[in-house]
């Protein structure tokens, strides 16, 4: 694997809230936060262009689920 840069962006600067990272040599953007701050994310302008949307959380277990 070759060696990248990743930059993470913590607008609000709280490394639990809403991160912007970018990876170099690439045009996408990744926008993560908590389901809690959508309102607040939805507001960004990475998330008014095209892509894909994951959403995470747990099972009725505690397991990941995507």
């Amino acid at each position: 694997m070759k060696p990248f840069t990743l930059r993470l962006f913590f607008p609000d600067g709280d490394p639990y809230g809403l991160k912007v990272a970018k990876l170099g040599n690439w045009s996408g953007v990744g926008v993560i936060f908590p389901r809690a701050l959508f309102g607040e994310a939805k507001k960004r302008p990475e998330l008014g262009r095209p892509g894909v949307y994951l959403l995470l959380g747990e099972d009725e277990d505690g397991f990941p689920e995507l």
